[in-house]
């Protein structure tokens, strides 16, 4: 039997006429492909709220619209499924496109290596896995639908109790855990205790039946990043995890940005520090220095 191979619906926004006729041209001589250009971010915006897409391929300004609010709007899932494998055809390669890239899961590719755009759109494919979320709830009917309606955005994981649901997160982390607050055992607040010990940036949303200050309370000291009514709509929870799964990821980012700045600014205090060493002839006092300084930072990496 032939095997069947799926075929990826890419729409194009490339300004610059030569390059986007150059990707359309690639893609429809590729069967793996079937593409559609357009003019204007108006169009763009118009076709990824009403049609499925596989794959978006834009320039890093279309038509007034700059691609870092592009794919922040995308990611948002406001217009369109937030996990849309997205290429974004760069004029060069630089450390603010590999943070905007790991941040929110883009695929990069120079205009001069236009040709290896087919490439570029399976990786994205690839690369663009869905946010994974854990839900915890002691209520099988409730739970089936919340799983139900978020799996369109997420890769979701369920657990019918907080020892379970714990028991998932140590063993396959999440990216955002929804979890209701009253259940037999272990509550949703020590749930998030838990995971606070574990993991302080992740997004913990809490339903609750009870509106009592006590409640809100509670759950705030556990951790909780946000508590919502079980009354709340489906459409509600997802706008909320997608807000939160968004912040986490700027916030961890960020983190990492921070985390890079202050070991540059270590690694220069020692280095200046070796120079006078060096100056006053005290050669190995300098090398151990920075093999030390070195040393240091490559152990709290790999942690």
């Amino acid at each position: 039997m032939q095997e069947v191979t799926s075929i990826t619906d890419v729409i194009i926004a490339i300004g610059d006429k030569n390059a986007g006729d150059a990707v359309h041209t690639i893609l429809r001589g590729d069967d793996r492909f079937r593409s559609m250009r357009v003019t204007s971010a108006n169009t763009l915006i118009a076709k990824l709220q009403h049609e499925s897409w596989g794959c978006l391929v834009a320039c890093e300004d279309f038509d007034g619209v700059n691609h870092h609010g592009l794919v922040s709007l995308i990611r948002s899932g406001d217009i369109c499924p937030m996990a849309l494998p997205i290429v974004i055809i760069t004029s060069d390669d630089n450390g603010d496109n590999d943070r905007f890239s790991k941040s929110y899961a883009v695929t990069t590719l120079q205009y001069k290596n236009i040709d290896q755009i087919a490439d570029k759109i399976r990786v994205a494919i690839k690369d663009t896995p869905k946010p994974r979320l854990l839900i915890i709830e002691d209520d099988p009917d409730y739970l089936d639908q919340i799983r139900d309606y978020l799996s369109g955005a997420f890769s979701v994981q369920t657990a019918l109790s907080g020892q379970t649901g714990l028991d998932i997160f140590e063993k396959e982390s999440a990216d955002i855990i929804i979890t209701d607050y009253m259940m037999p055992g272990i509550s949703g607040a020590d749930v998030t205790s838990e995971v606070r010990k574990l993991d302080n940036l992740i997004p913990i949303i809490a339903l609750t039946a009870h509106a009592e200050p006590k409640t809100h309370t509670e759950l705030t000291v556990s951790g909780v990043s946000r508590f919502m009514s079980k009354k709340a709509s489906l459409t509600d929870i997802e706008k909320a995890c997608r807000e939160l799964y968004l912040e986490s990821a700027f916030d961890k980012e960020s983190a990492r940005a921070r985390q890079s700045h202050n070991d540059k600014d270590r690694l220069l205090t020692v280095m200046n520090a070796a120079r006078s060493e060096i100056k006053s002839g005290r050669h190995q006092v300098a090398q151990h220095r920075l093999a030390s300084a070195v040393a240091a930072l490559g152990d709290e990496n790999s942690e």
